[in-house]
């Protein structure tokens, strides 16, 4: 069994240019996409991400996606076709009426600040966590935990070697 097998079967639309697969929207998708958020149209994130997420064959394994060519020869009722599966796969919301390749660039422009935004914070409370003046207050309670070992350690032995000396002598070597 590969990993691929639990993922979601991406659902098969039929074309002009022959049938597609619409897959769902990965962490890997959202980083090979990032950047975009900020310089781009909303026509061409949308088209992009649309190129990513539909591609011609079932297994994403090979990580292939359509081609500028293919993205080039759909026609208006394949994009009314595909558009409403890539809302559902990105788990995204929008009326038919309204949705078109720019409204999609657009959900998944607010996807993409959103996972910027998320990992700021993560970052952000890492270095939070990591300040030198944390790390010198771990660094004491371990030095702490150490001593106290140590003391037990040496008590330990100090016991044993005790109870050693006070055998008696049939059983002493």
């Amino acid at each position: 069994m590969k990993i691929n097998d639990l993922s979601p079967r991406p659902p098969k639309v039929s074309t002009s240019i022959g049938d597609l697969y619409v897959h769902y929207l990965s962490i890997g998708d959202v980083r090979r996409l990032s950047g975009l958020e900020k310089d781009e149209s909303l026509d061409v994130i949308g088209g992009k991400a649309l190129q990513l997420l539909v591609s011609r064959k079932f297994d994403r394994s090979s990580h292939d996606r359509l081609s500028d060519e293919d993205y080039a020869a759909l026609n208006d009722a394949d994009f009314e076709i595909i558009l409403p599966m890539l809302y559902k796969q990105c788990d995204l919301s929008c009326s038919e009426a309204l949705m078109n390749i720019g409204s999609f660039g657009a959900a998944v422009r607010v996807l993409l600040q959103e996972h910027v935004d998320r990992s700021k914070r993560i970052s952000e409370s890492f270095s939070s966590v990591l300040k030198p003046a944390t790390l010198s207050q771990y660094r004491a309670s371990l030095d702490g935990i150490s001593n106290v070992t140590e003391k037990i350690r040496q008590s330990i032995v100090s016991r044993n070697a005790g109870n050693y000396m006070r055998l008696p002598r049939a059983y002493s070597c």
